[in-house]
């Protein structure tokens, strides 16, 4: 009993120092020309900045909505920063695009059905496209 829960602890310990040497290093390139990157845009929460794509997307940062601090014009603001500060670390090409969700309303009854149809029939609008570089260069 207590050679197989050394063993397990032996190889557990391997497991973990593969893998914080394999952190260790200098930095890959990172090289993504194609990815789109949007920033999405909601009334409660504030701004998320991910990845454009339909599944399985990256999400780079969600920046909360603090109305202490800043306002809704200034938020936005930051989260296009940060939003071209991902974009240019990944080494996209393409602009940024602002958008929002919106979905019809679902039907009366308060059918798992309907809410599910509404939702699916939802899409993302955009708002505002914000170029990557300035001055085209």
């Amino acid at each position: 009993m207590m050679k197989r829960a050394v063993a397990i602890f032996a190889a557990v310990a391997a497991i973990v120092a593969c893998a914080d040497f394999s952190r260790s290093g200098p930095a890959r390139d990172v090289s993504y020309p194609g990815m789109k990157i949007r920033i999405v845009q909601n009334d409660r929460h504030g701004f998320e900045i991910t990845e454009d794509v339909a599944l399985f997307r990256a999400r780079f940062a969600v920046m909360d909505y603090c109305e202490y601090h800043l306002n809704w014009e200034e938020h936005k603001r930051l989260a296009v920063a940060v939003a071209k500060t991902v974009a240019n670390y990944m080494g996209s090409t393409n602009d940024i695009r602002i958008v929002h969700w919106e979905q019809p309303k679902p039907a009366d009854t308060n059918n798992i059905g309907d809410v599910l149809n509404a939702w699916l029939k939802g899409e993302f609008i955009t708002d505002e496209i914000v170029p990557l570089r300035q001055g085209g260069k």
